[in-house]
């Protein structure tokens, strides 16, 4: 219950990945970190929405600088 989602409430969502390395925070509190030992170099995500009523809003990538 701690990490369901509640209602009427925002949440500020952050993902992380650099080389190897995944991070995964909410409202700045790291959820996970993970070490994937195969990483992807290219390819596409998405966001799963099927029925959710979620809300997206002032969504942005930036890339990491070295």
């Amino acid at each position: 219950a701690t990490h369901l989602l509640k209602a009427g409430r925002q949440y500020t969502i952050k993902i992380t990945v650099k080389d190897d390395l995944t991070s995964f925070w909410v409202d700045d509190e790291c959820y996970f970190v993970y070490t994937d030992p195969v990483p992807l170099r290219e390819g596409y995500f998405g966001f799963r929405s099927v029925h959710s009523r979620q809300e997206i809003e002032d969504f942005r990538i930036y890339q990491l600088t070295k």
